[in-house]
């Protein structure tokens, strides 16, 4: 966490795992720690907007225990809170609702029933189906598939792949094994390849 080189693009998640750490594992004073610890994160610019509002997240829900009252000290996530929420937009929000059938939450399985539009007959499905089954019948999707962002990153990574390895400034790739440039995951990808990335 001390170095600005390497991993510049896991910082938040190396901060976030260090609060775990010490929200759950140290004994005396651990809360403490954990909320100076996501303090001191989120005064770090590599520390991207996702990851910052999971630090809030964890500091807030930390600091508002009934056993923290008066014990904590950590007056600053009202105000952070606030200030990362108004720079992040909502999302558009859809309801998919469904007929659950089955819930074996051990087994990590839900099933849920859906009626096929075209001869009217009951399937079983699990809730990614239920999710792109909603989308061609209500949405006039005509295909979907669930792929974890596999394709996505997969086309990207072919359209794109001349561009990722034009090195705008030397010393990205230092490493015969290294699989990308050091400023792969960064803000600075972008900006330093825009007008080629635009184009």
């Amino acid at each position: 966490l001390n170095h600005a080189i390497y991993n510049r693009n896991r910082q938040g998640k190396l901060w976030n795992r260090l609060a775990l750490i010490q929200e759950n594992y140290i004994k005396i004073n651990g809360h403490q720690q954990c909320l100076n610890t996501i303090y001191e994160a989120l005064q770090d610019p590599y520390v991207k907007l996702g990851d910052r509002l999971a630090l809030c997240e964890r500091a807030r829900k930390l600091y508002s225990r009934p056993k923290s009252k008066g014990i904590l000290l950590a007056e600053w996530i009202t105000n952070e809170e606030e200030n990362l929420i108004w720079t992040v937009p909502m999302p558009k929000q859809i309801e998919v609702t469904g007929c659950l059938l089955a819930n074996d939450a051990r087994m990590g399985k839900v099933t849920y029933t859906i009626q096929d539009p075209i001869d009217g007959s009951i399937q079983f499905c699990t809730v990614e189906q239920l999710a792109i089954n909603h989308y061609r019948t209500n949405e006039d999707y005509t295909y979907g598939i669930h792929s974890e962002e596999a394709i996505i990153q997969t086309l990207i990574g072919l359209l794109f792949l001349d561009l990722i390895y034009t090195l705008p400034a030397p010393n990205l790739l230092i490493d015969i094994f290294q699989t990308e440039p050091l400023d792969f995951h960064t803000d600075t990808f972008y900006k330093s390849r825009q007008n080629q990335i635009d184009e």
